[in-house]
């Protein structure tokens, strides 16, 4: 709901045209800061409590040094290189300038995203999800709003600027829980071996993040791309709120994963079904009101934003209806996750990211917003249903509405 306010916040802070630079170069950026960690950040949540529980406080101090220094110099190159490739493409070269204001957020994203897992795994989540999503979002809107009434409608390379700064206002805070996480004391040394074994371990899960990662953003970098930023720009607010259907089924998952990877760990295959057959009704149910409001009340919304945006409901509608498949589907990627089935997991994203890729570039020239949108709905489609399939033959469940529906019947039958 914060992410969805800010927009409109940016939205009428800047032109159309200036509004989908920044919303193309932020989509980029915040995929790249996934791949600028390489897993560390999931380590974190892995290794962190271990390290603490043991006091191995110079093996923790050494995991964050390590950490740390990985993030910021995979971060940098990355940066280099996206700032790199924006200039090597003519016609991506006019967002130049936005790139190079927004490539620090590749670093800036990787270390909030590092610092949450770290206070994740000293028991601190409330305070991670704070800073993560609430700190620098109210910080971006206060900066770009206020500029905004002193000077008048933003550039990109401006807004983005000053996401950076927000960024680097909110690590600070972060950053000093972090530090104070772990008594003061010298680092232990530790084979390189070590850390590979870190980033190995995550690897897997980084991979399949960045690619849903871009699955909800590459619509929007290739609307930019093939049908300039304005379209991306009205484009980008449909998509943002029909994640609200996906924020919903994120929430039930969250409940599940605990749960399930207990019930995994155990063997107990029946009470598994059980809880993913609750799960799917409880998120099919959370989906499909949220769809209802948006599909009936999507013009509206998007007025809040700009006149110019109600043009984007037919693709909100669509991208609406994806995104409740995924509920209906269920939450296998996570079971697949937590069962360390990741090879599967990860091929199945890579072909979703794929198809996603191939449908844009045919379908977006011809159709724009809605090319874009049924693109996405595509790859949703790949994914979901194909993990749903891997689910009931690697793991033998159905995470699928079907199991909760079976449950619904076994249950009246019963009474």
């Amino acid at each position: 709901m914060v992410a969805v306010l800010s927009q409109v916040v940016f939205a009428r802070c800047m032109a159309l045209d200036e509004y989908g630079t920044y919303v193309t170069i932020f989509a980029w950026v915040t995929v790249l800061s996934l791949l600028g960690g390489a897993g560390m950040p999931l380590a974190a949540v892995r290794y962190l409590p271990v390290y603490r529980d043991r006091a191995d406080w110079a093996q923790f101090r050494s995991f964050i040094r390590s950490a740390w220094w990985l993030c910021l110099s995979t971060s940098l190159v990355i940066a280099a290189g996206f700032i790199a490739a924006i200039y090597a493409l003519p016609s991506l070269r006019p967002q130049l300038p936005a790139a190079v204001a927004g490539a620090p957020l590749v670093l800036l994203l990787c270390l909030a995203s590092l610092a949450t897992g770290i206070l994740q795994a000293v028991r601190r989540p409330l305070f991670a999800e704070i800073i993560a999503n609430l700190l620098r979002s109210f910080l971006v809107v206060v900066l770009i709003g206020a500029t905004a009434v002193l000077f008048g409608p933003l550039g990109a390379p401006l807004a983005l600027g000053l996401t950076c700064l927000a960024g680097v206002l909110a690590l600070l805070p972060a950053w000093r829980a972090v530090l104070r996480a772990a008594p003061v004391g010298t680092a232990a040394a530790h084979p390189t071996d070590l850390r590979r074994t870190w980033i190995v371990s995550s690897l897997a899960f980084v991979i399949s993040m960045a690619a849903m990662s871009l699955i909800e953003r590459l619509d929007t970098i290739m609307l930019g791309a093939l049908a300039g930023p304005s379209e991306a720009g009205l484009y980008s607010v449909a998509s943002r709120l029909a994640l609200m259907v996906g924020f919903a089924v994120a929430s039930v998952n969250a409940l599940l994963g605990p749960m399930a990877a207990e019930l995994i760990g155990r063997k107990d295959l029946s009470g598994l079904q059980r809880t993913l057959a609750n799960g799917v009704l409880l998120a099919t149910g959370l989906g499909v009101g949220i769809t209802v409001v948006l599909l009936v009340l999507g013009s509206l919304l998007l007025r809040v934003f700009g006149p110019s945006f109600p043009e984007a409901a037919p693709a909100l509608q669509i991208l609406a209806c994806a995104q409740l498949l995924q509920a209906v589907m269920g939450s296998a990627g996570g079971m697949l996750a937590i069962a360390g089935h990741n090879r599967i997991l990860v091929g199945i994203m890579l072909a979703a990211v794929a198809v996603d890729l191939l449908l844009c570039l045919l379908l977006i020239p011809g159709l724009g917003q809605i090319g874009a949108a049924l693109a996405t709905t595509g790859a949703l489609a790949t994914s979901s249903i194909g993990l749903m399939i891997a689910a009931r033959r690697l793991l033998h469940v159905d995470t699928s509405l079907r199991a909760g529906v079976l449950l619904l019947a076994r249950s009246r039958a019963a009474t």
